[in-house]
């Protein structure tokens, strides 16, 4: 008597394992856009609020993050974050989805 799996086994196993890969990615996918979403919201509005309390004491915007009293840790998924000295005051970026925010906390995005 022979061991083992016939073919037609391994095609149901194989067919099982599609239909529960077909449910389960769309929402993984879902989820990390979420996260992608809320990754730049919270950076926005920590910039935001370091360019108000640097404007607070200097009267202007800074053009650069670099001199604005925020720290954070590298972001996952935006790798470009810019300062401007006029609305909108910062923003992110991750090549092709950017969102900016405006002194007054208006947040816009582009492509995404």
């Amino acid at each position: 008597m022979r061991k083992g799996f016939t073919l037609m086994e391994l095609i149901i196993v194989v067919i099982i394992i599609a239909i529960l890969a077909s449910i389960a990615l769309p929402s993984f996918f879902k989820t990390t856009g979420k996260a992608k979403q809320a990754e730049a919201n919270n950076l926005l509005g920590m910039l935001r609020s370091a360019q108000l309390r640097y404007y607070a004491e200097f009267e202007a915007y800074s053009a650069d993050c670099g001199t604005l009293d925020a720290s954070y840790t590298t972001p996952k998924y935006f790798t470009t974050i810019s300062c401007a000295a006029s609305d909108p005051i910062a923003s992110v970026s991750d090549g092709t989805c950017t969102k900016t925010i405006t002194a007054n906390g208006d947040i816009t995005p582009s492509g995404c």
